[in-house]
């Protein structure tokens, strides 16, 4: 995390909705800091994937045992006091309003198949997010635990 000017998360914000970054385009210097800091990047999106493989190979191999967390929704039922979220709940509707859909699932499931392809050093899958298990993510979680099982995964 780091905090930047006004300006600066102008234009992130649009870039990443693809509306009209370019008039707000930062300073050069500001998009400099951003690249030596490591927010911004000249690499493909393959050669994104292949470097996130080789930093996920390494934590990997140093912890042995790796596990997925799935969060369905970010939209809470309750206000937990201890909840990692409350800050976007801040943001409103329109930011915790948002859930995962299966081809998000699948996804995940495929990126995280080539960090871990055997499923005997997976230890588990969580699922979190203020109550997975409401009737409106029965759907989802049930592709989520589905997915799991057909991966061999416990």
């Amino acid at each position: 995390m780091d905090v930047v000017s006004y300006r600066v998360a102008r234009y992130l914000r649009a870039a990443e909705q693809n509306q009209g970054a370019a008039e707000l385009e930062p300073q050069p210097d500001s998009v400099e800091r951003m690249r030596v800091r490591g927010y911004l990047t000249r690499l493909s999106l393959d050669e994104e994937q292949q470097y996130f493989c080789k930093l996920a190979d390494a934590t990997v191999e140093r912890r042995g045992a790796f596990q997925l967390c799935v969060d369905p929704q970010l939209r809470m039922s309750t206000a937990m006091p201890y909840c990692y979220q409350r800050s976007l709940q801040a943001r409103g509707r329109k930011f915790t309003g948002r859930r995962l859909d299966e081809e998000q699932v699948d996804a995940a499931f495929t990126a995280m198949q080539r960090v871990q392809p055997d499923p005997s050093k997976v230890t588990g899958l969580t699922l979190l997010g203020g109550e997975p298990f409401q009737k409106e993510n029965l759907q989802l979680v049930s592709h989520v635990v589905a997915r799991a099982q057909q991966l061999g995964w416990r």
